[in-house]
């Protein structure tokens, strides 16, 4: 009983929200598919901004190592790894 009423509430809200959308669609001139379409479209340039974004800091974390090993030992020791927590959280 309690969950079914709070099905029949979530689908009232939904049902005016349905409405704005085709109001939103008449004035824009399109239609709901459209805007659907749209956003899905969004969604896809904003996943590949999202993983352009981490393939960047993963790079510049990539530089930020390489370039603080100055003695080439390819390990980092503690006064290192405080220096390196720093640059990258000023170079990210």
């Amino acid at each position: 009983e309690e969950e079914i009423e709070y099905l029949l509430g979530h689908i009232s809200r939904f049902g005016g929200v349905e409405q704005e959308l085709q109001a939103l669609a008449r004035e824009q001139g399109c239609s709901i598919e459209g805007l659907v379409n749209l956003v899905r479209v969004n969604e896809a340039t904003m996943d590949s901004m999202r993983e352009n974004l981490r393939q960047k800091i993963v790079q510049d974390v990539i530089g930020i190592l390489i370039n603080n090993d100055k003695d080439s030992r390819h390990r980092i020791d503690r006064v290192e790894a405080k220096l390196l927590a720093l640059k990258i959280t000023v170079k990210l």
